[in-house]
């Protein structure tokens, strides 16, 4: 049995898994110590790895807000998961102490078997260009052969104002939440963001988004609010046309613009 188990194991690689097309899940990683400011910056930097994950073509990879729900609200999420017919697992634990924040990230199948593992140091300054490094290291490890215009999409650095970074992790768990007081809390954030890095394309298609969510709910809807989400949208797009939630809150803006247009007649 010894022998057999290591057969298997020596035979489907990381690779093979990637090129079979089973879908790989970026849970919510977690803090060692259940500390509540590590949870959310742990869950964000997985949803940031997400989303340069789902730039890679030969990546099919669950979309965070899926994986978050699963996570939290599901009272089995293997079993949801496994009929998802997700069957390899990104996931990771955060540590923060004196300024340098650990993270060890490991791949496993769904089995148990650890498939890649890497374990990062990180000074406040490093902490926005973890997603790249996470990105960088994945597909070397697995070895598949990427693009490089892919790959330099799915590593660009969005700012280099650690701040401004930790303003906008805080943002994206913040709008997990989707009430109304945590949806404004968000917007809050992107715009403490921006303050500190006016070239942050990120924040300024998340505070979009953000704001398109309040009208939608009916909570916020106001000529300014509109008009806040359709310049902070094109903003986005402006500083990075290739960053699809920036198309995404533009889309969304053009959309909602048509149909308000239409019920004027």
């Amino acid at each position: 049995l010894v022998s057999v188990t290591v057969f298997l194991v020596l035979i489907f690689t990381p690779k093979d898994i990637f090129i079979r097309g089973q879908k790989l899940v970026v849970k919510p990683w977690t803090s060692i110590g259940n500390d509540e400011y590590e949870n959310i910056i742990g869950s964000s930097l997985a949803e940031e790895v997400t989303a340069r994950f789902e730039i890679i073509p030969q990546i099919n990879v669950l979309g965070f807000n899926s994986s978050w729900c699963v996570s939290r609200f599901r009272e089995d999420p293997e079993k949801t998961f496994s009929e998802l017919e997700c069957r390899t697992f990104l996931n990771g634990k955060v540590d923060r102490s004196n300024g340098v924040t650990i993270i060890e990230v490991d791949l496993k199948n769904e089995h148990g078997n650890v498939l890649w593992n890497e374990k990062y140091n990180l000074s406040e300054e490093k902490l926005s260009s973890f997603p790249a490094m996470v990105i960088r290291d994945f597909v070397n490890a697995i070895g598949i052969s990427v693009d490089q215009k892919v790959m330099n999409t799915a590593t660009y650095l969005s700012t280099a104002r650690s701040i401004a970074y930790e303003y906008y992790l805080k943002g994206l768990e913040a709008i997990h939440q989707q009430a109304p007081k945590d949806l404004k809390r968000s917007i809050e954030y992107f715009k403490d963001a921006i303050k500190i890095d006016d070239q942050f394309s990120e924040a300024y298609a998340s505070s979009a988004l953000a704001l398109l969510d309040l009208i939608d709910m009916n909570i916020a809807y106001t000529e300014n609010d509109f008009q806040e989400a359709e310049r902070f949208a094109l903003k986005a797009v402006e500083l990075n046309p290739s960053l699809s939630k920036a198309r995404n809150a533009l889309a969304e803006v053009q959309l909602m613009k048509k149909l308000y247009n239409d019920a004027l007649g």
